[in-house]
């Protein structure tokens, strides 16, 4: 018996396009992957990650937390975390 391997978790930092929630609607129904909208303001419980990636080049906590809600940073440190693939 083969087991078929777990669905991707894909995030799209892009979550408030509608063409973007139009592919990953399409992607679910499809059962290709899960994907993850980051929509607005994304939680910032990531911020450690970078904070503890960059404090020794001179990041503070603050531009840590700042810098985790944009979008783009967001969706690369949820991957880092491992709650994306």
């Amino acid at each position: 018996m083969h087991h078929l391997p777990a669905e991707k978790r894909i995030v799209f930092p892009e979550g408030n396009d509608p063409r973007v929630r139009e592919a990953a609607a399409q992607l679910r129904s499809d059962a290709l992957v899960t994907p993850i909208l980051v929509e607005g303001d994304a939680d910032d419980r990531y911020w450690r990650i970078l904070y503890e990636r960059r404090k020794a080049k001179g990041m503070t906590e603050l531009e840590a937390r700042a810098m985790a809600r944009q979008p783009l940073y967001h969706a690369a440190l949820m991957v880092a975390a491992g709650d994306a693939d």
